[in-house]
């Protein structure tokens, strides 16, 4: 009858693509590596590798669809030779599949070169908002990218060393015209308040706590974490981070409009109020970057007890931070 459901096909590109079935391996003449430790997986049945116990999806670990020439994007699948038929270009197998691992991620380490915008876009929203589908995401390729790492930490440290002066180009005029408007005497200025001490302490901090990071796993070399590995963590953890001095001086700004209502609910820029504002906005900074830092531990690498790891190398790397400033300090406080 037509209204019957009709049976599932089951030729072998759609078992293939299918999660939870193998390969068909007699159709496949290259090593198969483990995304976690690099074991060859060709020939295994179950999608757990034997080497590490790493649980994967096949659709992931061997992405079909994307096994395509690099010049003329031909479907190299299938083929016993390692040159393409289309436009006669050799390969290597390795690296199509690699290629193949990398194109189904839309992250920043593996799309830095092609698409840096929307890249830095979700990786940053992932990291500082939904660290755990962004370590989901990770499953996919596990070998880290240092290059695109290292250009991920220098655009935080840009965010973070220039987030106060971009949200107050946009804030100034706002509140100004929000004064002009409202017919009050009020004029809003917001200086940057980060200074050179407090510049140069977080960076000798994250410096510092990322040495003690690589330090600490060092002496944990049976969990067979690569220090790529631990950048790779640390990198994602501390966007959040990052952006916290264009929070504070939003909220600073938010405080400021409060003098539109009653001027008793902030005394201006002399009140603790903002003191204590800037106190909160970082500690929760700093709380939320424990949490990423223990999640992707945990998630990631499967390293136990992350929070106290991440505790003990941030307190190792703030003492650092203190330390240097106290000595070399750039500009009297």
């Amino acid at each position: 009858m037509s209204g019957e459901p009709q049976p599932v096909p089951t030729t072998d590109s759609h078992r293939l693509t299918r999660p939870f079935d193998a390969p068909d391996w007699a159709r496949i003449d290259f090593a198969v590596p483990c995304l976690r430790c690099g074991a060859d997986l060709h020939g295994q049945s179950q999608p757990v590798c034997q080497s590490c116990e790493f649980q994967f999806s096949w659709e992931r670990v061997l992405p079909v669809e994307y096994l395509r020439c690099a010049t003329c994007s031909y479907q190299l699948f299938g083929l016993t030779e390692p040159r393409c038929p289309e436009c006669g270009e050799p390969f290597e197998w390795a690296r199509v599949l690699d290629t193949a691992r990398r194109r189904q991620s839309n992250l920043f380490e593996f799309l830095w070169f092609q698409n840096p915008v929307p890249a830095f876009a979700y990786s940053t929203r992932l990291a500082a908002l939904r660290p755990r589908k962004l370590w989901a995401t990770y499953e996919l390729p596990a070998r880290p990218q240092v290059l695109p790492l290292l250009v991920f930490v220098l655009a935080q440290w840009a965010i973070f060393a220039h987030g106060w002066r971009v949200t107050a180009w946009v804030v100034d005029p706002v509140m100004n015209s929000i004064a002009t408007w409202s017919d009050s005497d009020l004029r809003f200025i917001y200086p940057f308040r980060l200074t050179e001490n407090l510049l140069l302490m977080l960076a000798v901090a994250y410096v510092a706590t990322f040495a003690a990071i690589q330090l600490l796993f060092q002496t944990k070399r049976h969990l067979g974490i690569r220090w790529s590995d631990t950048l790779r963590v640390y990198a994602h953890a501390t966007v959040f981070l990052a952006f916290c001095p264009a929070a504070w001086c939003l909220l600073e700004a938010l405080l400021d409009a409060t003098l539109f209502i009653k001027r008793w609910l902030s005394a201006g820029p002399a009140s603790p109020a903002y003191l204590i504002l800037a106190a909160i906005v970082f500690c929760i900074g700093l709380a939320v970057t424990i949490v990423h830092l223990s999640i992707g531990f945990r998630r990631h690498l499967n390293v136990p007890h992350g929070v106290a790891v991440a505790v003990i190398c941030l307190l190792i790397g703030f003492l650092c931070g203190f330390g240097v400033v106290s000595l070399y300090p750039l500009s009297s406080i």
